[in-house]
């Protein structure tokens, strides 16, 4: 097999340090990594090169730094790289626009791109609108998409646009030309996951964080782990992708033919209730569990009325909880006895964990797809969840007992 080189956008967040993690597993196969993100948050093995870029620049500029880093012979991208926004059209202009800038320079680059074949974009669930509110299920990568901006479209016809592909006539395809605008054959496949659950030193955006330190803080307080959602979605069901399995996936896209010009589903393959894995959570962390809870006056009631006829409720609002006194309080003597980062508890994303427990509505979406084109990776829920509280606990995110 010819050596493959690859190229990391987001090195540093969640997927991408999963993907580097995984492919370094395998040096003799990926002979060159390339991890790109402004800054190094930790020490990467002899394949792997730091390229400091700021994909915020016009492609003139990223095309210096690419030659400036010595980026060449890459095979294949896998584009983890992201910004949050506020609003969705912000979003469109920002991530649509990091993506077509670092292209287009890329492939104006004839040494990085010469050997280009084919590059994984990590979007997600939102693609079926699982964001606005109660939806089809299970989701396949066949439905249509939702009315609306969403930079996951954005990011999608951007890369359709760059290499010349026309949609399919089922959803979730592409028609891939023989040679692209710049004269040579690459193509695209895009992978969907859904509530990331994983680790990267330093950042905390992901729902594992932001429960492991709720558990925390209510064990140093005395007070059970309540279930911070509603009894609705407690009972129904979830899908959570643990970031190690998307980082399998992205690689068994990467290598597929037949994964050219095709969108999947990435999501763990079990079948998930919080009613089952929260109970197993507040063990781990040695929290009481309320008896009976949903019989008793929620703690801190909290609901939104999205468009349309769903709603988000939570019986303790997250957003709020963080901000009394009490639980700052309590989080900084955590952090003093433990000598914990302190930064962890500001960035954990306690409105995302409001929106996503306080969902009233089901979450599941089929693997069908990617099943009956040979993917048999599969991941426990729950012990995807045990793994990173326990790389959060040796980082220094939570109190190791």
């Amino acid at each position: 097999m010819a050596p493959l080189i690859a190229l990391v956008s987001g090195a540093t967040g969640i997927n991408g340090r999963a993907q580097i993690e995984n492919l370094t597993k395998s040096s003799h196969k990926w002979t060159k990594i390339y991890a790109v993100s402004r800054s190094v948050k930790e020490k990467y093995p002899e394949n792997v090169q730091h390229v400091a870029l700021d994909l915020m620049k016009e492609p003139e500029e990223l095309g210096k730094q690419l030659k400036e880093a010595g980026v060449e012979g890459v095979t294949h991208i896998f584009w983890a790289a992201y910004k949050e926004e506020a609003e969705e059209e912000k979003a469109c202009q920002v991530n649509g626009g990091m993506l077509k800038n670092f292209m287009e320079a890329f492939l104006a680059d004839e040494a990085a791109s010469k050997e280009f074949k084919r590059i994984v974009l990590t979007t997600g669930m939102k693609h079926y609108g699982v964001h606005l509110g109660s939806y089809r299920l299970p989701g396949l990568e066949t439905d249509p998409r939702v009315d609306g901006p969403n930079f996951y479209y954005t990011q999608e016809d951007i890369l359709a646009d760059l290499c010349g592909a026309k949609p399919a006539a089922k959803n979730g395809s592409w028609d891939i030309p023989a040679n692209s605008k710049v004269g040579r054959q690459w193509d695209f496949t895009i992978n969907r996951p859904n509530d990331i659950c994983g680790y990267s030193k330093g950042n905390y955006m992901s729902l594992a964080t932001t429960i492991a330190i709720y558990a925390s803080v209510q064990k140093e307080l005395g007070e059970p782990l309540w279930w911070p959602g509603n009894e609705r979605f407690y009972r129904g069901w979830d899908d959570s992708s643990y970031a190690p399995l998307i980082a399998e996936f992205g690689e068994w896209q990467a290598l597929g033919e037949a994964c050219g010009g095709e969108a999947f589903n990435c999501v763990n393959g079990d079948l998930h209730t919080w009613s089952r894995t929260w109970p197993k959570i507040a063990a781990y962390f040695g929290v009481e569990l309320p008896k009976d809870q949903f019989d008793k006056p929620a703690p801190l009631p909290h609901k939104v009325e999205l468009p349309g006829p769903s709603l988000l409720t939570s019986r303790v609002h997250l957003e709020t909880w963080s901000q009394k006194p009490e639980v700052s309080a309590a989080w900084s003597r955590l952090a003093d006895r433990h000598n914990l980062d302190k930064e962890a508890f500001s960035h954990a994303t306690w409105g995302f964990m409001d929106f996503c427990v306080g969902r009233t509505w089901d979450i599941l979406n089929s693997m069908g797809k990617a099943r009956g084109m040979g993917w048999t990776g599969y991941q426990d829920t729950l012990e995807g969840y045990l793994e990173v509280f326990g790389r959060l606990r040796e980082g220094g995110a939570i109190p190791k007992e």
